[in-house]
């Protein structure tokens, strides 16, 4: 059995002993049925890899191992896929394939400009912790290299910007543990301050749906740009959930009060004009000058003075970062979330979205 690491991740790390390690495979010596590509995206990932070479060196049976590398190769084939399976005899074909697979961002750098993708196809471009790790990773990366002045922030296709958060990663009665873990900083909130934190402009390319999250993606951007059929919408209330007070005031910031509380309490898809006039977005084209017209404006600004973008940058932040919550309000606004998170009226927001009807709901 050949078992391939992705180089750089937590299975190359625990493995091979560094995250850049230059030996990216080993070969374990038992029949070789399978090759197995490993991304190690997981702690769980990293962890059967290194008890694979644990047991191999006492000289124990590996097939216990090889068992439960097959369920979490199950487990996760439609969420963080981990592994990916193949017979022998396929060894570049297959890491081809897990590296492709394993892309959950597409990257795109011209001059000064950085153009990110997200490249969940299969489910509308929606948003997990994953994606955010590597969002992150990756605009650290840009802001230590300082050498992009512009982000353009899009989705693959032509359907979806972003569905919103995969409601598959959303907690379902959750514990006390879990809801005071969920009380710091989240995956989905470090990502969007990464952007926010970003030290030049981010510009969302709205060439599709924008939905829950994936809206508050856009509007964390600092410009948003729509094509003329895309509609944008914040669900949580048919779902059964009590937004993030940090999102729910990002809105407000960009919106006024009056279109957030209409925005968030009915829940309604807003066509991209609506969303225009209500200040979601900057500029609404039509689909085919929306490419063009998105990267003549970042071209504009990757050409101004580097120091000037960043100092403007900073100083709106500090405006729009300014706390206006005391600690008492805070801890208020988390109990409510948590309250929901065990509600009945959740696990039936997120059962009628699977069986694509309409939730009926009973305020417990």
């Amino acid at each position: 059995m050949l078992v391939v690491l992705q180089e750089g991740t937590a299975a190359a790390h625990y493995v091979m002993g560094g995250p850049t390690a230059n030996n990216n495979a080993f070969t374990l010596g038992t029949p070789a049925t399978e090759i197995y590509v490993m991304h190690g995206e997981t702690a769980a990932a990293a962890s059967y890899a290194r008890r694979l070479v644990k047991e191999k060196d006492a000289g124990k049976p590996l097939g216990p191992v090889i068992d439960k590398m097959n369920e979490m190769v199950k487990h996760y084939e439609e969420t963080s896929q981990p592994l990916y399976c193949a017979k022998k005899g396929f060894v570049d074909e297959v890491a081809k394939q897990g590296e492709k697979m394993g892309d959950r961002l597409l990257i795109e750098r011209t001059d000064r400009i950085c153009t990110i993708r997200i490249n969940r196809l299969e489910k509308r471009n929606a948003l997990s912790p994953l994606v955010f790790k590597e969002l992150i990773g990756l605009l650290q990366r840009l802001r230590e290299e300082d050498e992009v002045r512009c982000v353009v922030l899009s989705g693959c296709g032509e359907k979806a910007f972003s569905s919103g958060f995969d409601i598959s990663d959303l907690p379902v009665d959750a514990s006390p543990e879990v809801a005071e873990a969920a009380k710091g900083d989240t995956p989905l909130d470090n990502g969007m301050k990464a952007i926010s934190d970003f030290p030049y402009p981010v510009i969302a390319m709205i060439n599709g749906l924008a939905y829950g999250a994936g809206c508050e993606l856009a509007v964390t951007c600092d410009i948003r740009i729509a094509a003329d059929d895309v509609r944008f919408s914040m669900p949580p209330a048919k779902l059964g959930i009590v937004y993030r007070w940090r999102g729910i005031m990002k809105f407000i910031d960009v919106v006024g009060p009056a279109n957030a509380r209409e925005i968030f309490f009915t829940g309604r898809a807003y066509g991209a004009v609506q969303a225009r006039e209500m200040g979601l977005v900057h500029y609404v084209l039509p689909r085919e000058e929306l490419t063009p017209f998105v990267y003549r404006m970042a071209q504009d600004i990757s050409e101004n003075a580097p120091l000037a973008l960043k100092a403007t940058k900073t100083i709106f932040n500090r405006f729009l970062h300014d706390e206006r919550l005391r600690p008492h309000d805070v801890q208020e606004m988390e109990r409510l979330r948590y309250e929901a998170y065990r509600s009945e009226d959740l696990k039936e927001g997120q059962a009628a979205f699977h069986e694509k009807r309409k939730p009926v709901f009973h305020g417990r």
